[in-house]
């Protein structure tokens, strides 16, 4: 049996030295493992600085080629661009040639402002032929949706930044142009208001003539014509595209049988409830399709279907007959329109009108009715929801003036994001 070896216990100076050893070569072994990840590090971040600056040639040589090939189709879109412009133009002049249009290029500033010039120095109506004027009124009309079409087409077009600023300044000239023509047509219907109420009494005694014919008609019949229609007077004027006016004479006070009907102007699509309050009168009604009152500046809600404004004129003294003699006032046309300014809050009435058939409308749709108030110069949204029935809407009033449908300006789009880009030369992906 091997004898037990006996350590040699140290000293606390030997261990004191052996502590001291061991912890230098520790530091010395620590010291070696970070020199070697730094070296490694180094390497690594050399290596990736050379990756960097291939991947960063590579890049921009690709993005060479792509400007390239991109200043290629940009050259061939816009001589294409310019090429369906001149066939567009080409076929629009040739069709007004052939149609004898006499409209004004709405490219041509000096053919936009003769036509103002010339629209607003028209002679006032004359023996009462509102048809013509409305037809002057749908002329002005189709400018106006020329020089919208021709808005939208600035628009449209990519331009150089040098040329953004000329095409700012066309849209804020052309959307001058519109109120221009917009004013000149609210005051030829002022004009068309003011010659009817001076010239009532031909209106009267053509329709008394009418009502002559009927009552020796109906004698023989031994019919009778009510009191309604033996006092109200229609007068409905051929519609236009855009417009549709009409007007009611009621030149008598409402006898005790009078029956409370709405005021139906069956040739133009629209109904009217007149208050009971009121009586010998003229009711006018005029409907645009177009929305002439609204700000020229963004909103979430729009117009929809157009506007219908309706008014209770004051009827003027009619002439007097004396033995062979008939004595008519001359009145001032700038004075002789009065409206009726009344309160129904406590009783509305309702309005109805025929919808255009290009309108879209939402099988879940909510409708919302509005009034515009003219002091505020906007739209005002009126509690009670308005009723649709084979394409017309009724809507209840408690206060007089231009109604109107709202929607939201993006109702109809059919998709909430879209996304455009062009695959060749002549084709675009438009992805919804």
């Amino acid at each position: 049996m091997p004898p037990k070896v006996v350590e040699k216990k140290l000293t606390k100076k030997e261990l004191k030295e052996k502590q001291l050893e061991e912890q230098r070569q520790r530091e010395e072994q620590e010291r070696i493992r970070k020199e070697e990840e730094e070296k490694k590090r180094l390497e690594q971040e050399r290596l990736r600085k050379l990756e960097e600056e291939r991947l960063a040639a590579e890049e921009k040589a690709r993005l060479q080629e792509e400007e390239i090939e991109n200043e290629v189709q940009k050259s061939v879109f816009r001589e294409n661009l310019e090429n369906a412009k001149k066939v567009a133009k080409a076929q629009d002049d040739w069709e007004k040639f052939t149609l004898c249009s006499t409209k004004p290029d709405t490219q041509s500033e000096a053919q936009i402002t003769t036509f103002i010039t010339l629209f607003k120095e028209q002679k006032a109506i004359q023996d009462l032929k509102v048809s013509e004027e409305l037809e002057k009124l749908q002329y002005a009309e189709n400018v106006v949706r020329d020089i919208y079409r021709y808005i939208y087409q600035i628009k449209s077009e990519r331009k150089p930044s040098q040329q953004i600023q000329q095409g700012m300044d066309a849209i804020i000239r052309n959307k001058q142009y519109i109120k221009a023509i917009r004013d000149i047509q609210l005051d030829r219907l002022e004009q068309i208001n003011t010659h009817i109420i001076i010239n009532t009494d031909s209106i009267l005694e053509e329709k008394q003539a009418e009502q002559s014919k009927k009552i020796q008609e109906q004698s023989k019949n031994q019919s009778k014509l009510d009191d309604k229609n033996k006092q109200e007077i229609f007068k409905v004027y051929p519609p236009v595209d855009d417009l549709r006016y009409g007007i009611l004479i009621y030149p008598t006070s409402k006898p005790s049988t009078y029956k409370y009907k709405p005021n139906d102007f069956q040739e133009i699509q629209i109904t009217v409830e007149a208050p009971r309050q009121i009586t010998m009168y003229i009711q006018k009604v005029i409907y645009t399709s177009f929305d002439y009152l609204s700000k020229d500046e963004y909103s979430k809600d729009r117009v929809l279907g157009g506007i219908l404004d309706v008014e209770y004129l004051q009827l003027l003294p009619q002439p007097k007959k004396v033995n062979n003699w008939t004595l008519k006032a001359s009145y001032d046309p700038q004075e002789s329109v009065k409206r009726y300014l009344f309160d129904i809050t406590n009783n509305p009435i309702k309005v109805s009108y025929q919808l255009p058939p290009y309108i879209w409308i939402a099988e879940d749709h909510k409708w919302r009715a509005a009034i515009f108030d003219k002091q505020q110069e906007q739209w005002m949204q009126l509690d009670e929801e308005p009723k649709l029935e084979k394409g017309a809407i009724t809507i209840s009033v408690n206060k007089l003036g231009p109604v109107a449908l709202l929607q939201e300006r993006f109702k109809d789009f059919p998709y909430k994001q879209f996304d455009l880009r062009c695959v060749s030369n002549d084709t675009g992906r438009f992805d919804i």
